[in-house]
């Protein structure tokens, strides 16, 4: 005969754990389409509110072009865009030279080096020369080079040593670019005078009386001479134009004019 159970006996019934993994996974489920509910909605709230306040047109979606695509049989080819490569031409250095304008200062100085250094012979010989100036007179651009006038004076001495001025000569110094310089490319060219450089006269003397102050205000201009005589002068509306001789202290002497206001 079996026992009638106690009733402080404590009865637990069995649940299957699985069946609580699919309650919690609907209740959670629940949960997620809630919130999505929720954000859908404000998003749609969001996009109509902008569309009213834009007048009510939709927004423009902008349609990207698309390259040229070509289909056969079966296998879709699409064309890419030619590639051209940048060609970038080789300069020469007469090229890069040629695009820097030249210092024309710097050529002409450097055929007045060349024409003192060119006709300056030392003495010890039969004749010695001595180049006392050289001046470039012209530049003129040729082709590919310079063509430099020079004026220059010299001092020549002969057999007996002693040295006298020599006429004013002019050559003609061809420049060109070598290896980055301007160099002379040739011996000087022989050329007259140019017609322009002359030699300026000597005025007539001047013979109008001058007035005492006028003479002693000259004077005062040529005061550094050891030697000054007053020829004469001429009256001007700026003043006076006078002509004086002046001596160095070896006696030799010129013309010079001076102006003295009055």
């Amino acid at each position: 005969m079996s026992e009638p159970p106690d009733s402080d006996t404590e009865t637990f019934e069995r649940i299957p754990w699985s069946h609580l993994m699919d309650v919690h996974r609907e209740g959670r489920n629940r949960s997620l389409l809630t919130i999505g509910g929720v954000v859908a909605a404000v998003a749609a709230a969001f996009v109509v509110a902008g569309m009213v306040g834009s007048g009510g047109s939709a927004p423009t979606v902008a349609t990207l072009a698309q390259p040229a695509t070509s289909v056969t049989g079966a296998v879709a080819t699409t064309a890419a865009p030619p590639v051209t490569a940048a060609t970038i031409p080789l300069l020469s250095e007469a090229d890069l030279m040629a695009a820097v304008t030249p210092d024309t200062n710097m050529i002409a100085g450097t055929a007045e080096w060349f024409v003192t250094d060119y006709f300056t012979v030392d003495a010890g010989g039969s004749s010695a020369s001595f180049i006392q100036w050289a001046r470039a007179f012209e530049v003129t651009p040729v082709d590919d080079r310079y063509d430099v006038t020079v004026l220059f004076g010299a001092l020549g001495a002969g057999a007996d040593g002693r040295y006298s001025r020599l006429p004013v000569r002019a050559v003609v110094v061809t420049m060109e670019l070598r290896d980055g310089v301007w160099v002379p490319g040739h011996v000087p060219h022989a050329v007259a005078i140019p017609a322009s450089f002359t030699t300026p006269q000597m005025p007539a003397p001047a013979v109008e009386i001058l007035p005492e102050t006028v003479r002693r205000r000259a004077l005062e201009h040529a005061a550094d001479w050891p030697v000054a005589t007053v020829r004469g002068g001429t009256q001007t509306d700026q003043g006076w134009s006078i002509l004086v001789d002046v001596a160095d202290e070896q006696g030799t002497t010129w013309a010079l004019r001076v102006t003295v206001d009055g």
